[in-house]
């Protein structure tokens, strides 16, 4: 997967990979226009280690207008809002 920008309906077609083996951020995009980014998690954690991420990151943010403090915010509410049922699941599958 070596596209840095992907179509609303190609994204949704191949979401699964994308999912699974997107190497960078891209640009989701429709009739020609940015209307999303996509940061796939891997390259979210390993952005201080690899060159390359850091700099998609950077052309990221500057496209979006937001910054790293957005991305940390929103992965801690994610983790809030579900620590309940990753513990309850973690449980029941021991």
């Amino acid at each position: 997967m070596n596209e840095s920008f992907v179509t609303v309906n190609e994204f949704r077609r191949k979401l699964e990979q994308y999912l699974l083996h997107a190497e960078h951020p891209l640009v989701i995009s429709h009739r020609g226009m940015p209307m999303g980014y996509f940061l796939p998690a891997r390259v979210w954690h390993e952005r201080q280690k690899v060159e390359l991420f850091r700099k998609s990151l950077s052309t990221v943010f500057e496209m979006s207008g937001c910054g790293e403090a957005e991305v940390e915010r929103a992965i801690e509410d994610f983790a809030a809002a579900n620590a309940g049922v990753l513990r309850e699941r973690l449980l029941r599958h021991r």
